[in-house]
Order: C-alpha cells, then structure tokens, then sequence
C-alpha cells in the first residue's frame, strides 16, 4: 500500500481534464496512471484499453490469461 502525494494528485487532475470528455478515463483510473507515471512504475493491468491514451504511462498484462 502506498499512499497518494499531493504532486499526484495534481497530475490527476491534470489527466482527468485531458482525458475525461474524449476517452471517458475514470478518476481512479486517472490517480492510477499519476501515481504510476509520478513513482516511474510500470502499471501491470488487464484493463489496458483505458490506460493507453495517457502518454508516458508504461503498462503491460500481468501474465498471459488462457
């Protein structure tokens, strides 16, 4: 568990006014991807269609499912 710091927040939002109208980006799918970009993470999701329109955002499935 990490907790949320005010930058990310701001990037959030930053995110979420970008995104929000064109592509429907959620907002903890846009705190997701702040945190991620903010800590250099790599994002490991099933739910990629969502995150591929924030720029800078480095994610990949979790594992192959069968």
């Amino acid at each position: 568990m990490v907790w949320t710091e005010a930058a990310e927040f701001a990037k959030a939002y930053e995110l979420l006014a970008a995104h929000r109208l064109s592509s429907g980006l959620s907002i903890p799918d846009c705190l997701i991807a702040a945190m991620a970009i903010t800590r250099s993470a790599r994002l490991y999701t099933f739910n990629s269609k969502h995150f591929k329109v924030v720029a800078g955002l480095d994610t990949q499935e979790p594992y192959t499912r069968p």
